[in-house]
């Protein structure tokens, strides 16, 4: 049976939970609001310091939904 377009969206997000809970826990925090926020300015500040080339190279190699949040928060 093929995936749905909705199996595709649950790993999706299940990917990105995963991020952000990997980052909370490195964080010692339960707080995932707070590792979303670390995840997203971290991202936000590697980006703007590799050159346009590099940062298209490191975001195509991101989760979709993480490449969203890499792209434009």
């Amino acid at each position: 049976m093929p995936r749905s377009r909705f199996d595709a969206f649950d790993h999706m997000m299940y990917i990105a939970h995963a991020w952000v809970a990997d980052v909370a826990a490195a964080f010692g925090t339960e707080d995932r609001r707070y590792a979303y926020r670390v995840l997203r300015a971290w991202l936000h500040t590697l980006r703007d310091r590799l050159t346009s080339d590099s940062a298209a190279q490191f975001g195509a190699q991101l989760p979709e939904l993480i490449r969203g949040v890499y792209y434009d928060g």
